[in-house]
């Protein structure tokens, strides 16, 4: 605003300058006219010229400003595209992941299992049953499989799923007394959870049983009446 008001007091003051001039080229022979106008006709073209290349220059401007902007939001667009993709890319690999472990973890069960019966032998069999166990757990282990810790810990619906209650003279209401198959994490997600059994903590004595060792007592002193 402030360059287009200067502009127009410019303008203004060289019209002025212009007049003045033509009043002072009328006043002069004719010989000095001739050489005043040409003088005049190639400041015009000049002044004419400067107008053009600063009406250029603006456009210029413009246009940088318009593709300034338009190359901000393709970067923008660019920088959102590399995230999503390497995002799926991610989701991909830990979905191919997560399918690969769950058909393993059968396999890892009935090592297990395979484990506990060759437990009595006294040969080479649980001695290479436990180093197969081992390997593959390792092996698991480095994709990101984690034993979901069950047996003596409270109860987790998060990661626990509960088949049954039982009482429990060795656990507390709450704790899980026994570990039916083992649960298994893959980083944070759950692949499996663990199937458990909760303690209701320690039986309480049935009514029955406190009459009977009521009756003792006086059966006792019966005898002894006797």
């Amino acid at each position: 605003m402030k360059r287009n008001s200067k502009k127009k007091i410019d303008k203004n003051a060289e019209k002025k300058a212009k007049k003045q001039k033509h009043e002072t080229v009328d006043e002069m022979p004719e010989d000095e006219q001739e050489a005043t106008g040409e003088d005049e006709a190639a400041t015009e073209a000049t002044e004419e010229l400067q107008d053009k290349k600063e009406s250029e220059f603006e456009i210029a401007l413009k246009d940088r400003d318009s593709f300034k902007d338009q190359l901000l939001r393709l970067r923008a667009e660019f920088d959102n595209y590399r995230k999503r993709m390497a995002r799926e890319a991610k989701h991909t690999r830990e979905t191919a992941a997560e399918e690969a472990l769950l058909d393993m973890l059968p396999v890892l069960d009935h090592l297990e299992l395979a484990l506990q019966h060759a437990a009595d032998d006294s040969g080479t069999l649980a001695e290479g049953v436990e180093l197969v166990l081992k390997q593959m757990q390792d092996a698991l282990s480095k994709h990101g499989l984690k034993h979901i810790p069950a047996l003596g810990e409270v109860f987790d619906p998060n990661v626990h799923e509960a088949l049954m209650q039982v009482e429990s003279d060795e656990y507390d209401e709450g704790i899980v007394a026994q570990e039916f198959l083992k649960g298994y994490m893959l980083a944070r997600k759950v692949l499996r959870p663990a199937k458990v059994v909760v303690s209701k903590g320690k039986a309480d004595e049935t009514p029955a049983e406190n009459g009977q060792e009521q009756q003792e007592p006086k059966e006792v002193a019966a005898e002894e009446q006797n």
